[in-house]
């Protein structure tokens, strides 16, 4: 047996999503990352960890838990997610075969109740994309920052919000949350060969689906998701047709994340976007970009294999045939601009377009039966 003291430091500064040596202490508990804390060896299979903790204090994790045994599956899970304990305001529930637990610390405290009811909500959403996942647990924490962001891990997520969490606030902390969930398939579970130019798809897909749960799951309302979609589209557009990014690719800008950010997270949205209404076209409607996604979960999430851009290929070619090729060479490797606006017109939306300006207006002038699915869970 080795025993030896971790240095915490560093959870008393300022709070840095990226670095994998990272906390937050509120004054009450304790958030942490759990990589720090573990010396671990290369044996593979699974791990028991017990904690001693005071007795008023309380223990959050993703794991299964028997008191404050903890089981684990494997090292590299033990290294790469987080855990909160002492005194903070914890909500617990299930969805499907997942339990998820909710951490507030801070002035997030408060806020429980409406974090609770839309982390269900989009728990619901994933559970029902994702049919196939195997029992597991699931540790969100949220606290207040003087910034946005956020960071995800194997089974757990944090982010911090300048926003107080209110209805009139969800578009923006809402879209967070899911986003982060949805990392535990789309960048956690299903992972590219080559990180940097899978970032299109890991960043990209997700935060498409966390755009589209806020409308299926009726998150927030009709006119406050147009917002999202002119927000989402316009910098698309910018990126697309802006000089400076001319000759830079989607798949390319994962290279420069956050200069090309754009391109990233917008312009893998909108490659989202163009291949779902492309094969819900080509298959007339049978089939749509949540069979894709629940096709590569099964091929890659589940095996453990890593995703590369041709396996992406063959998967959505699968589900929508040849057509989808074209999307791929000529918007992902390629530089052509996707035609957003024939899309939304096809869902009843009228657009109003400068790209160069990245300005877009959207007027729902009705619901098309393509909308109507799109947006039905």
């Amino acid at each position: 047996m080795i025993s030896y003291d971790v240095d915490l430091e560093f959870a008393a500064n300022k709070w840095e999503p990226s670095n994998d040596k990272a906390g937050l202490f509120d004054g009450r508990a304790l958030y942490v990352v759990t990589k720090p804390l573990f010396v671990a060896s290369t044996v593979a299979g699974p791990v028991d960890v017990s904690f001693a903790i005071p007795a008023a204090a309380k223990l959050a994790t993703p794991w299964h838990a028997d008191g404050h045994v903890v089981h684990v599956s494997t090292v590299t899970d033990l290294q790469q997610n987080t855990i909160v304990v002492g005194d903070f305001v914890e909500e617990q529930f299930r969805a499907g075969s997942f339990e998820f637990t909710l951490a507030m610390l801070g002035k997030m405290r408060e806020s429980s109740a409406i974090a609770a009811t839309t982390m269900r909500a989009f728990a619901q959403f994933d559970a029902r994309l994702f049919p196939n996942t195997p029992p597991s647990g699931y540790l969100l924490t949220i606290f207040d920052g003087p910034e946005e962001n956020g960071e995800s891990y194997n089974r757990s997520a944090a982010f911090v919000t300048t926003h107080p969490l209110t209805e009139d606030t969800k578009i923006m902390w809402g879209t967070t949350q899911g986003h982060e969930m949805f990392h535990l398939w789309c960048g956690s579970q299903i992972d590219g060969v080559d990180s940097d130019r899978s970032q299109w798809f890991i960043e990209g897909f997700t935060e498409y689906y966390a755009d589209l749960a806020l409308l299926r799951e009726h998150i927030v309302p009709p006119e406050l998701f147009i917002k999202k979609l002119e927000n989402m589209i316009g910098k698309y557009l910018y990126f697309r047709t802006a000089p400076q990014f001319s000759k830079v690719s989607i798949e390319d800008a994962g290279t420069r994340k956050t200069s090309y950010r754009f391109g990233v997270y917008n312009g893998g949205w909108a490659v989202a976007f163009g291949m779902d209404m492309t094969i819900r076209a080509a298959t007339h409607g049978k089939r749509s970009l949540d069979d894709f996604m629940r096709l590569v979960y099964d091929r890659f999430g589940l095996t453990g294999k890593k995703a590369s851009y041709d396996d992406l290929v063959a998967a959505a070619v699968d589900v929508g045939g040849d057509t989808l090729r074209d999307v791929f060479a000529k918007y992902v490797r390629g530089v052509e601009v996707m035609p957003m606006s024939a899309w939304l017109t096809a869902l009843g939306y009228e657009a109003l377009v400068q790209d160069y300006a990245a300005e877009i207006y959207i007027r729902d002038v009705g619901a098309t039966p393509l909308r109507r699915a799109w947006a039905t869970p």
